[in-house]
């Protein structure tokens, strides 16, 4: 089951502060980044490192300066009060950095690639700014599974209006038909079909 919007975001909170967390692609490319993988990551947080912990709490904060008054009070508490405060949470924002596969029952075709983490975060942004529309700003703020949500709504659209790619003839009429529709659409002519069969199969 794919994450909900609400699961991708969590809140650490103690003594009368608070900071917010969002699971968004700009958090997920730095923090992949951080230890060159989300393994490393994981370890760090489990054995609970408070340099990743600072970090991990800096770059998901929604808002910087509640993060830093955050972390200045937690200075003055014990080790135990602060990894009891945030532990659970920071285990639970780097997890939803991490979309869950669809529900779809297609079966993955054997010969689709594995993708790195930071191509398939850069893939996204390309997504959510050229074929969804968004803003960069809007795009880095958005989580991968609201990303991946909506394009696969937006390739629905498509599908409906246009019909299955995948049952088309490779004929030249058909592809000039659908230059043509590509065309009506509003998208590039020659658009990478395979391109996007490929992304589909990495979310299923």
């Amino acid at each position: 089951m794919r994450l909900l919007p609400a699961e991708t975001e969590f809140e650490l909170s103690h003594g009368g502060n608070t900071v917010r967390l969002r699971a968004s692609l700009r958090a997920a490319l730095h923090l992949e980044r951080l230890h060159d993988g989300f393994g490393p990551l994981f370890q760090r947080i489990d054995t609970f490192d408070t340099t990743t912990i600072r970090q991990v709490i800096l770059i998901a904060a929604t808002d910087r300066n509640a993060a830093e008054a955050f972390l200045r009070h937690m200075a003055t508490q014990p080790l135990r009060t602060l990894a009891e405060a945030t532990h659970g949470p920071l285990a639970s924002l780097c997890a939803a950095l991490m979309p869950s596969p669809t529900t779809s029952t297609k079966p993955r075709t054997t010969s689709a690639k594995t993708m790195p983490w930071a191509d398939y975060y850069s893939e996204l942004f390309r997504i959510a700014t050229g074929w969804l529309g968004w803003t960069p700003d809007t795009a880095w703020n958005a989580t991968p599974a609201e990303i991946t949500c909506a394009f696969e709504g937006h390739v629905a659209k498509l599908t409906a209006i246009h019909g299955n790619a995948e049952h088309q003839d490779d004929s030249t009429t058909e592809n000039q038909q659908q230059r043509e529709r590509n065309i009506a659409a509003g998208l590039d002519p020659d658009f990478d079909r395979e391109g996007l069969h490929a992304l589909k199969a990495l979310m299923q």
